[in-house]
């Protein structure tokens, strides 16, 4: 789904988490997506170009989090450039 060795993406996780910080939150409502999973359906929506409704479907949540999902995950990338 990713194209990435999972040798490869264990970094680029343990890379994006480093510049999230906290993914989770210490109070109140948890994230439907841990950071694993943000990660995995970020690469999908950018390999695959497909739309955010389709996303949250495969990965079991709505299209507005795996908007928010998408947007955390590449201001991380962003940053790294």
């Amino acid at each position: 789904m990713t194209g990435m060795r999972p040798d490869q993406l264990a970094a680029l996780i343990l890379t994006v988490s480093t510049l999230v910080g906290d993914w989770q939150p210490r109070n109140g409502r948890r994230k439907v997506l841990d950071l694993h999973r943000a990660v995995v359906l970020t690469l999908f929506l950018l390999r695959h170009d497909n739309v955010q409704d389709v996303a949250g479907e495969l990965f079991g949540c709505s299209q507005s989090t795996v908007s928010r999902g998408f947007r955390r995950v590449r201001r991380a990338d962003r940053r790294t450039r």
